[in-house]
């Protein structure tokens, strides 16, 4: 009796040792997306804690105002990087725009100045 209850406690805790795995990977991929925030959150919160020490114990800053303090030099920092990151995807569409030819060119500089814009431009006389 005493083997079949050691036996007995040996599968269920097999049973559910797989199914907290299958759990994990079924439910861990769709819950994380919720959970994001947080994740991100207590990774700022680790990266900032040793500057907002060094800011209260050197400067004598509060720790709430040096939290505050980074926080805000955080979220400016990536929000200039998604500005420049926006500038440098944009520059080859608004180039493509507006760039002209320099054929284009020489027909518009024709049609406007009856002379084309290469001999008018590279000629000695």
């Amino acid at each position: 009796m005493d083997s079949v209850k050691h036996y007995l406690k040996i599968f269920l805790n097999l049973v559910l040792a797989a199914l907290a795995i299958i759990l994990a990977v079924i439910l861990l991929p769709r819950l994380i997306v919720f959970f994001m925030p947080f994740v991100v959150g207590w990774i700022i919160a680790l990266l900032a804690n040793p500057l907002v020490q060094l800011l209260e114990k050197h400067l004598k800053i509060k720790r709430k105002a040096g939290s505050a303090f980074i926080i805000a030099v955080v979220i400016g920092g990536v929000a200039f990087l998604l500005y420049l990151a926006a500038d440098f995807l944009a520059q080859p569409a608004y180039a493509a725009r507006f760039q002209t030819t320099d054929r284009q060119c020489d027909r518009k500089r024709k049609i406007l100045y009856g002379k084309s814009a290469w001999k008018s431009e590279f000629s000695n006389s």
